[in-house]
């Protein structure tokens, strides 16, 4: 039986939006753990973080049912596909534009390496001796 492609795209939009979700709620939480951590404690937010885990395999499973499992995960690995173009193609796109804006600066006399912008470091018997 073939797929119409309103079903497929359904399909995409239900697996984009759901996973997307969750993902950023996963995200949040492993971003913020020292800060949860000091608020509600440990155990609570690996209970979050649990709890988010249990539903994205819960998400997977009612995908699996409701489109097959061979849908669910070639619908998958193409979100994963393009997201992985994407962010190849902007490092891509920023590395060309900072090769771009090195050749400028140098050739107007700009210098670029650290050693030029960093002051020297300060001796150690020298450090504290504002203190005094």
């Amino acid at each position: 039986m073939k797929k119409s492609p309103i079903k497929l795209l359904g399909a995409i939009l239900d697996c984009s939006l759901l996973s997307a979700i969750l993902l950023f709620a996963l995200l949040v939480v492993i971003m913020n753990f020292q800060r949860l951590a000091a608020g509600v404690g440990y155990l609570a937010v690996l209970i979050i973080v649990f709890i988010i885990l249990a539903l994205g395999f819960l998400y997977i499973r009612y995908l699996c049912r409701r489109y097959g499992c061979r849908q669910t995960f070639f619908i998958f690995g193409g979100l994963t596909l393009a997201v992985t173009f994407f962010y190849a193609e902007e490092d891509l796109r920023g590395w060309y534009a900072w090769q771009t804006f090195k050749q400028q600066a140098e050739a107007t006399g700009e210098k670029l390496d650290y050693s030029s912008v960093v002051p020297p470091a300060v001796p150690d018997d020298q450090i504290l001796q504002w203190l005094q």
